[in-house]
């Protein structure tokens, strides 16, 4: 059974003529679909192209062959059709287009081919979008306009409702735009000049712009405005009027505009604070309900393109004039600084640091800082900083209590002032502080009193003046007091000394180490004790010299635990300052599984300390352990000096040199590393990480000829653990060299 399918869909057609119409066929089906395009010539980016696909399908079983296909369409006039053609994938037969006006007729014909019971692909239509008096986001829609299709099979002609005919369209692309004013901090007073950046976003060239700024005039005064890039317009003009200014920028005739994909300037707006410090809500910013812009015209563009317009968000900004404020701050972390004292060592220094948000200085006395010393310090003196801004002087009395101001001095070869901070990260050095402690303060009586005040000064009298700290920005009419809520401090404490243990660095012999522990004590030290404890389960506490000074005794507490303390024959050590005495010996072995020709790093860690004077005072004490090492070599039950031989080796000697694949791999936390030496020569064998670095060096020493493995625990040469990752183990004899890949995984 052969069927002819016709479909009309030619817009406002009435129904069909009753004396040729059958009985209605409710099982044919054609669709035109949509799309959205961007008028030509209106964006940089965006498709300007609609391709509309023409679908049939038929439902009917008993006849599905279907040789000829009419569509009948027409097209809204903002539309124009630049091309037609089949879809060869599901029609292998001809296809015609017959084009009057608007209204177009495409035909496809073929042999037989089966009826689509789902909707296939006949054709597609392409259209450009023309322009519009305004780019509307209403859809420009392809219409269906005939209500009845034609079915011609067997000399009968039948038609379909309106139902079967379903619609397509072409709308326009969703055209969009942001401009918005930057919002600008505005510091350092009257008479300052602030430029705010109007920034535009866009999908589409923009071609014309009219804004409104309105901006409040007792507040902040309009300077200029420019475009940033005046290659872009051919004319910019502004009107000011008494707190407006409208604003046009035009691209030339033959332009496209420019599309501002990204977020950038579009122009700049200059103006001058007109008012102190300390007042928020100065503003300015772009009217709604009068701005637009405008589409941008091309040369091949009607002329009615040039009317496009299109809204777009916007939104205010700023001009800010916030509240100021300082903090100074106390630095013991930086170079020369040290908030250490001790009865050898009197004298702490500490770094005085301003964060500040405003412009501070520029004449005498717009800076100063009081400290109050109390009874702990005595004479503080000035250190000025190399190359700094600003120089000062420093006025200081010490009666019972000792107090200091310090304050800028104008110098004629400084700047005088400090920029404002806008980086939380940084601060301005101001000056750095001697502090000499007094004798009393470095004896505290308990435990807990290891730390001695020095604070700034906060409205105290002593003698010279108020004990106000203040600062005066740039303009010298605002000033920041410590009364007022915006002068902040930060201070520090500085730390006595009084008691030290301390275990020193040492690189020891093949498995064992001797580490000397030292105390250092700024008072008279008559009792004391530790305990000394290896984290290394294959590092124990082999035994306490305690020979080396008289009245000291250990016991122990496990095999890697001991305790040291002083007995009742103990001689009292005189306050060392600085200096160190040595009390005891610690000796250590190796005595668990280790990998042969490693070193074992270990830090001992000491605990449960207590050093009391002659009146059996708790002093406090501060614990300072270095590093120990000890060299692995047939070491205790898991060291051995040979290297182990594979078990499949069978006594023969190797004729060559190889290095084998790692066993297992991937591996956690150990892999074995085995290689053949056919004549005994130096061998090394090095692990390194995937940026080529030397992490471990498993073997580096004359080998005997034979079969050898060596096992890697993923530890580097200091006995870290390493992470997880791809490794490279690399051997190395004479000549030879040769590497295989390995992976930890944890």
């Amino acid at each position: 059974m052969i069927i002819i399918a016709s479909v009309n869909l030619t817009a406002g057609e009435p129904g069909g003529d009753p004396e040729r119409s059958g009985p209605a066929d409710t099982s044919l089906y054609f669709l035109a679909g949509w799309d959205t395009a961007f008028v030509a010539g209106t964006t940089q980016s965006g498709d300007t192209i609609a391709v509309i696909p023409l679908k049939l399908k038929y439902t009917r079983q008993d006849e599905d062959t279907i040789s000829v296909i009419r569509f009948t369409f027409n097209y809204d006039a903002s539309l124009e059709l630049i091309d037609a053609y089949m879809d060869s994938s599901t029609w292998n037969g001809t296809f015609a287009i017959e084009a009057i006006g608007y209204d177009s007729v495409i035909y496809l014909e073929a042999g037989a081919i089966n009826a689509p019971s789902d909707y296939v692909t006949c054709a597609y239509l392409k259209f450009k979008l023309k322009c519009a008096e305004n780019l509307s986001e209403n859809p420009i829609t392809l219409v269906p306009g005939a209500s009845k299709c034609e079915i011609i099979y067997g000399g009968y002609i039948k038609f379909s409702p309106d139902s079967q005919v379903i619609s397509g369209s072409v709308a326009n692309a969703n055209y969009t735009a942001g401009i918005y004013i930057e919002n600008i901090v505005a510091i350092g007073g009257i008479g300052q000049i602030k430029r705010v950046p109007v920034i535009a976003e866009s999908n589409f060239n923009i071609w014309q712009v009219e804004h409104l700024i309105i901006f409040n005039k007792s507040l902040i005064e309009f300077i200029d405005l420019w475009p940033h890039d005046s290659s872009l317009w051919d004319d910019i003009s502004f009107v000011e009027n008494v707190d407006t200014i409208e604003v046009s920028l035009s691209a030339c005739d033959s332009c496209i505009g420019n599309q501002y994909s990204l977020p950038d300037t579009l122009y700049w707006l200059e103006f001058m604070i007109n008012c102190n410090p300390n007042i928020n809500g100065n503003w300015a910013a772009i009217i709604y309900d009068t701005s637009y812009c405008r589409v941008a015209p091309r040369s091949d563009i009607s002329e009615e393109c040039s009317e496009l317009s299109k809204s777009y968000q916007l939104l205010n900004g700023n001009i800010s004039v916030p509240q100021y404020e300082n903090t100074y701050r106390m630095d013991f972390a930086c170079d020369g600084c040290d908030n250490t004292v001790s009865k050898s060592d009197s004298m702490a220094y500490v770094m005085i640091q301003m964060d500040n948000n405003f412009p501070v200085g520029d004449t005498a006395r717009s800076i100063i800082v009081n400290f109050d010393m109390g009874d702990n310090f005595r004479d503080p003196d000035l250190t000025e900083l190399q190359n700094a801004a600003v120089d000062y002087q420093i006025d200081k009395t010490c009666g019972a209590k000792c107090y200091a101001s310090v304050y800028q001095v104008f110098s004629q070869n400084k700047d005088n002032y400090y920029s404002e901070i806008v980086d939380s990260e940084s601060v301005n050095n101001m000056f750095m502080l001697e502090l000499q402690a007094d004798p009393a303060s470095i004896n505290p009586t308990s435990f807990e009193d290891k730390y001695i005040s020095f604070d700034f000064c906060d409205e105290v009298n002593y003698g010279m003046s108020a004990c106000t700290s203040l600062t005066w920005d740039t303009t010298g009419t605002v000033v920041v007091k410590n009364d007022d809520d915006r002068l902040h401090f930060q201070k520090d404490s500085i730390q006595v000394l009084m008691g030290e243990f301390s275990v020193d660095k040492v690189t020891g012999g093949t498995c064992s180490a001797t580490q000397s522990l030292y105390v250092r004590n700024t008072f008279d030290l008559d009792t004391f004790s530790i305990r000394v404890h290896s984290p290394d389960l294959r590092v124990e506490i082999n035994t306490i010299n305690n020979s080396v000074r008289s009245g000291v005794s250990f016991s122990k507490i496990d095999d890697r635990t001991f305790d040291v303390y002083s007995t009742g024959d103990f001689s009292s050590i005189s306050a060392n300052g600085d200096d160190y005495t040595k009390v005891a010996e610690i000796e250590y072995t190796i005595d668990g599984a280790c990998s042969p020709y490693q070193w074992i790093y270990i830090v001992p860690e000491l605990s449960n300390k207590m050093m009391k004077d002659g009146a059996a005072k708790d002093q406090y004490v501060v614990l300072d352990a270095d590093t120990l090492a000890i060299y692995c070599q047939a070491c205790g039950s898991g060291g051995s000096s040979k290297l182990a031989w594979d078990e499949g080796q069978t006594g023969t000697l190797p004729t060559e040199f190889n290095l084998y694949p790692c066993r297992p791999n991937p591996f956690n936390p150990s892999t074995e590393v085995a290689f053949d030496v056919p004549v005994t020569c130096p061998v090394t064998i090095c692990i390194y990480n995937i940026l080529g670095q030397e992490v471990a060096t498993l073997v580096d020493r004359e080998l005997e000829a034979g079969r050898h493995s060596v096992i890697w625990n993923s530890t580097d040469n200091s006995d870290r653990t390493v992470s997880s990752g791809i490794y490279l183990c690399v051997m190395r004899a004479g000549e030879f060299t040769a590497s295989q890949k390995m992976s930890l995984m944890k």
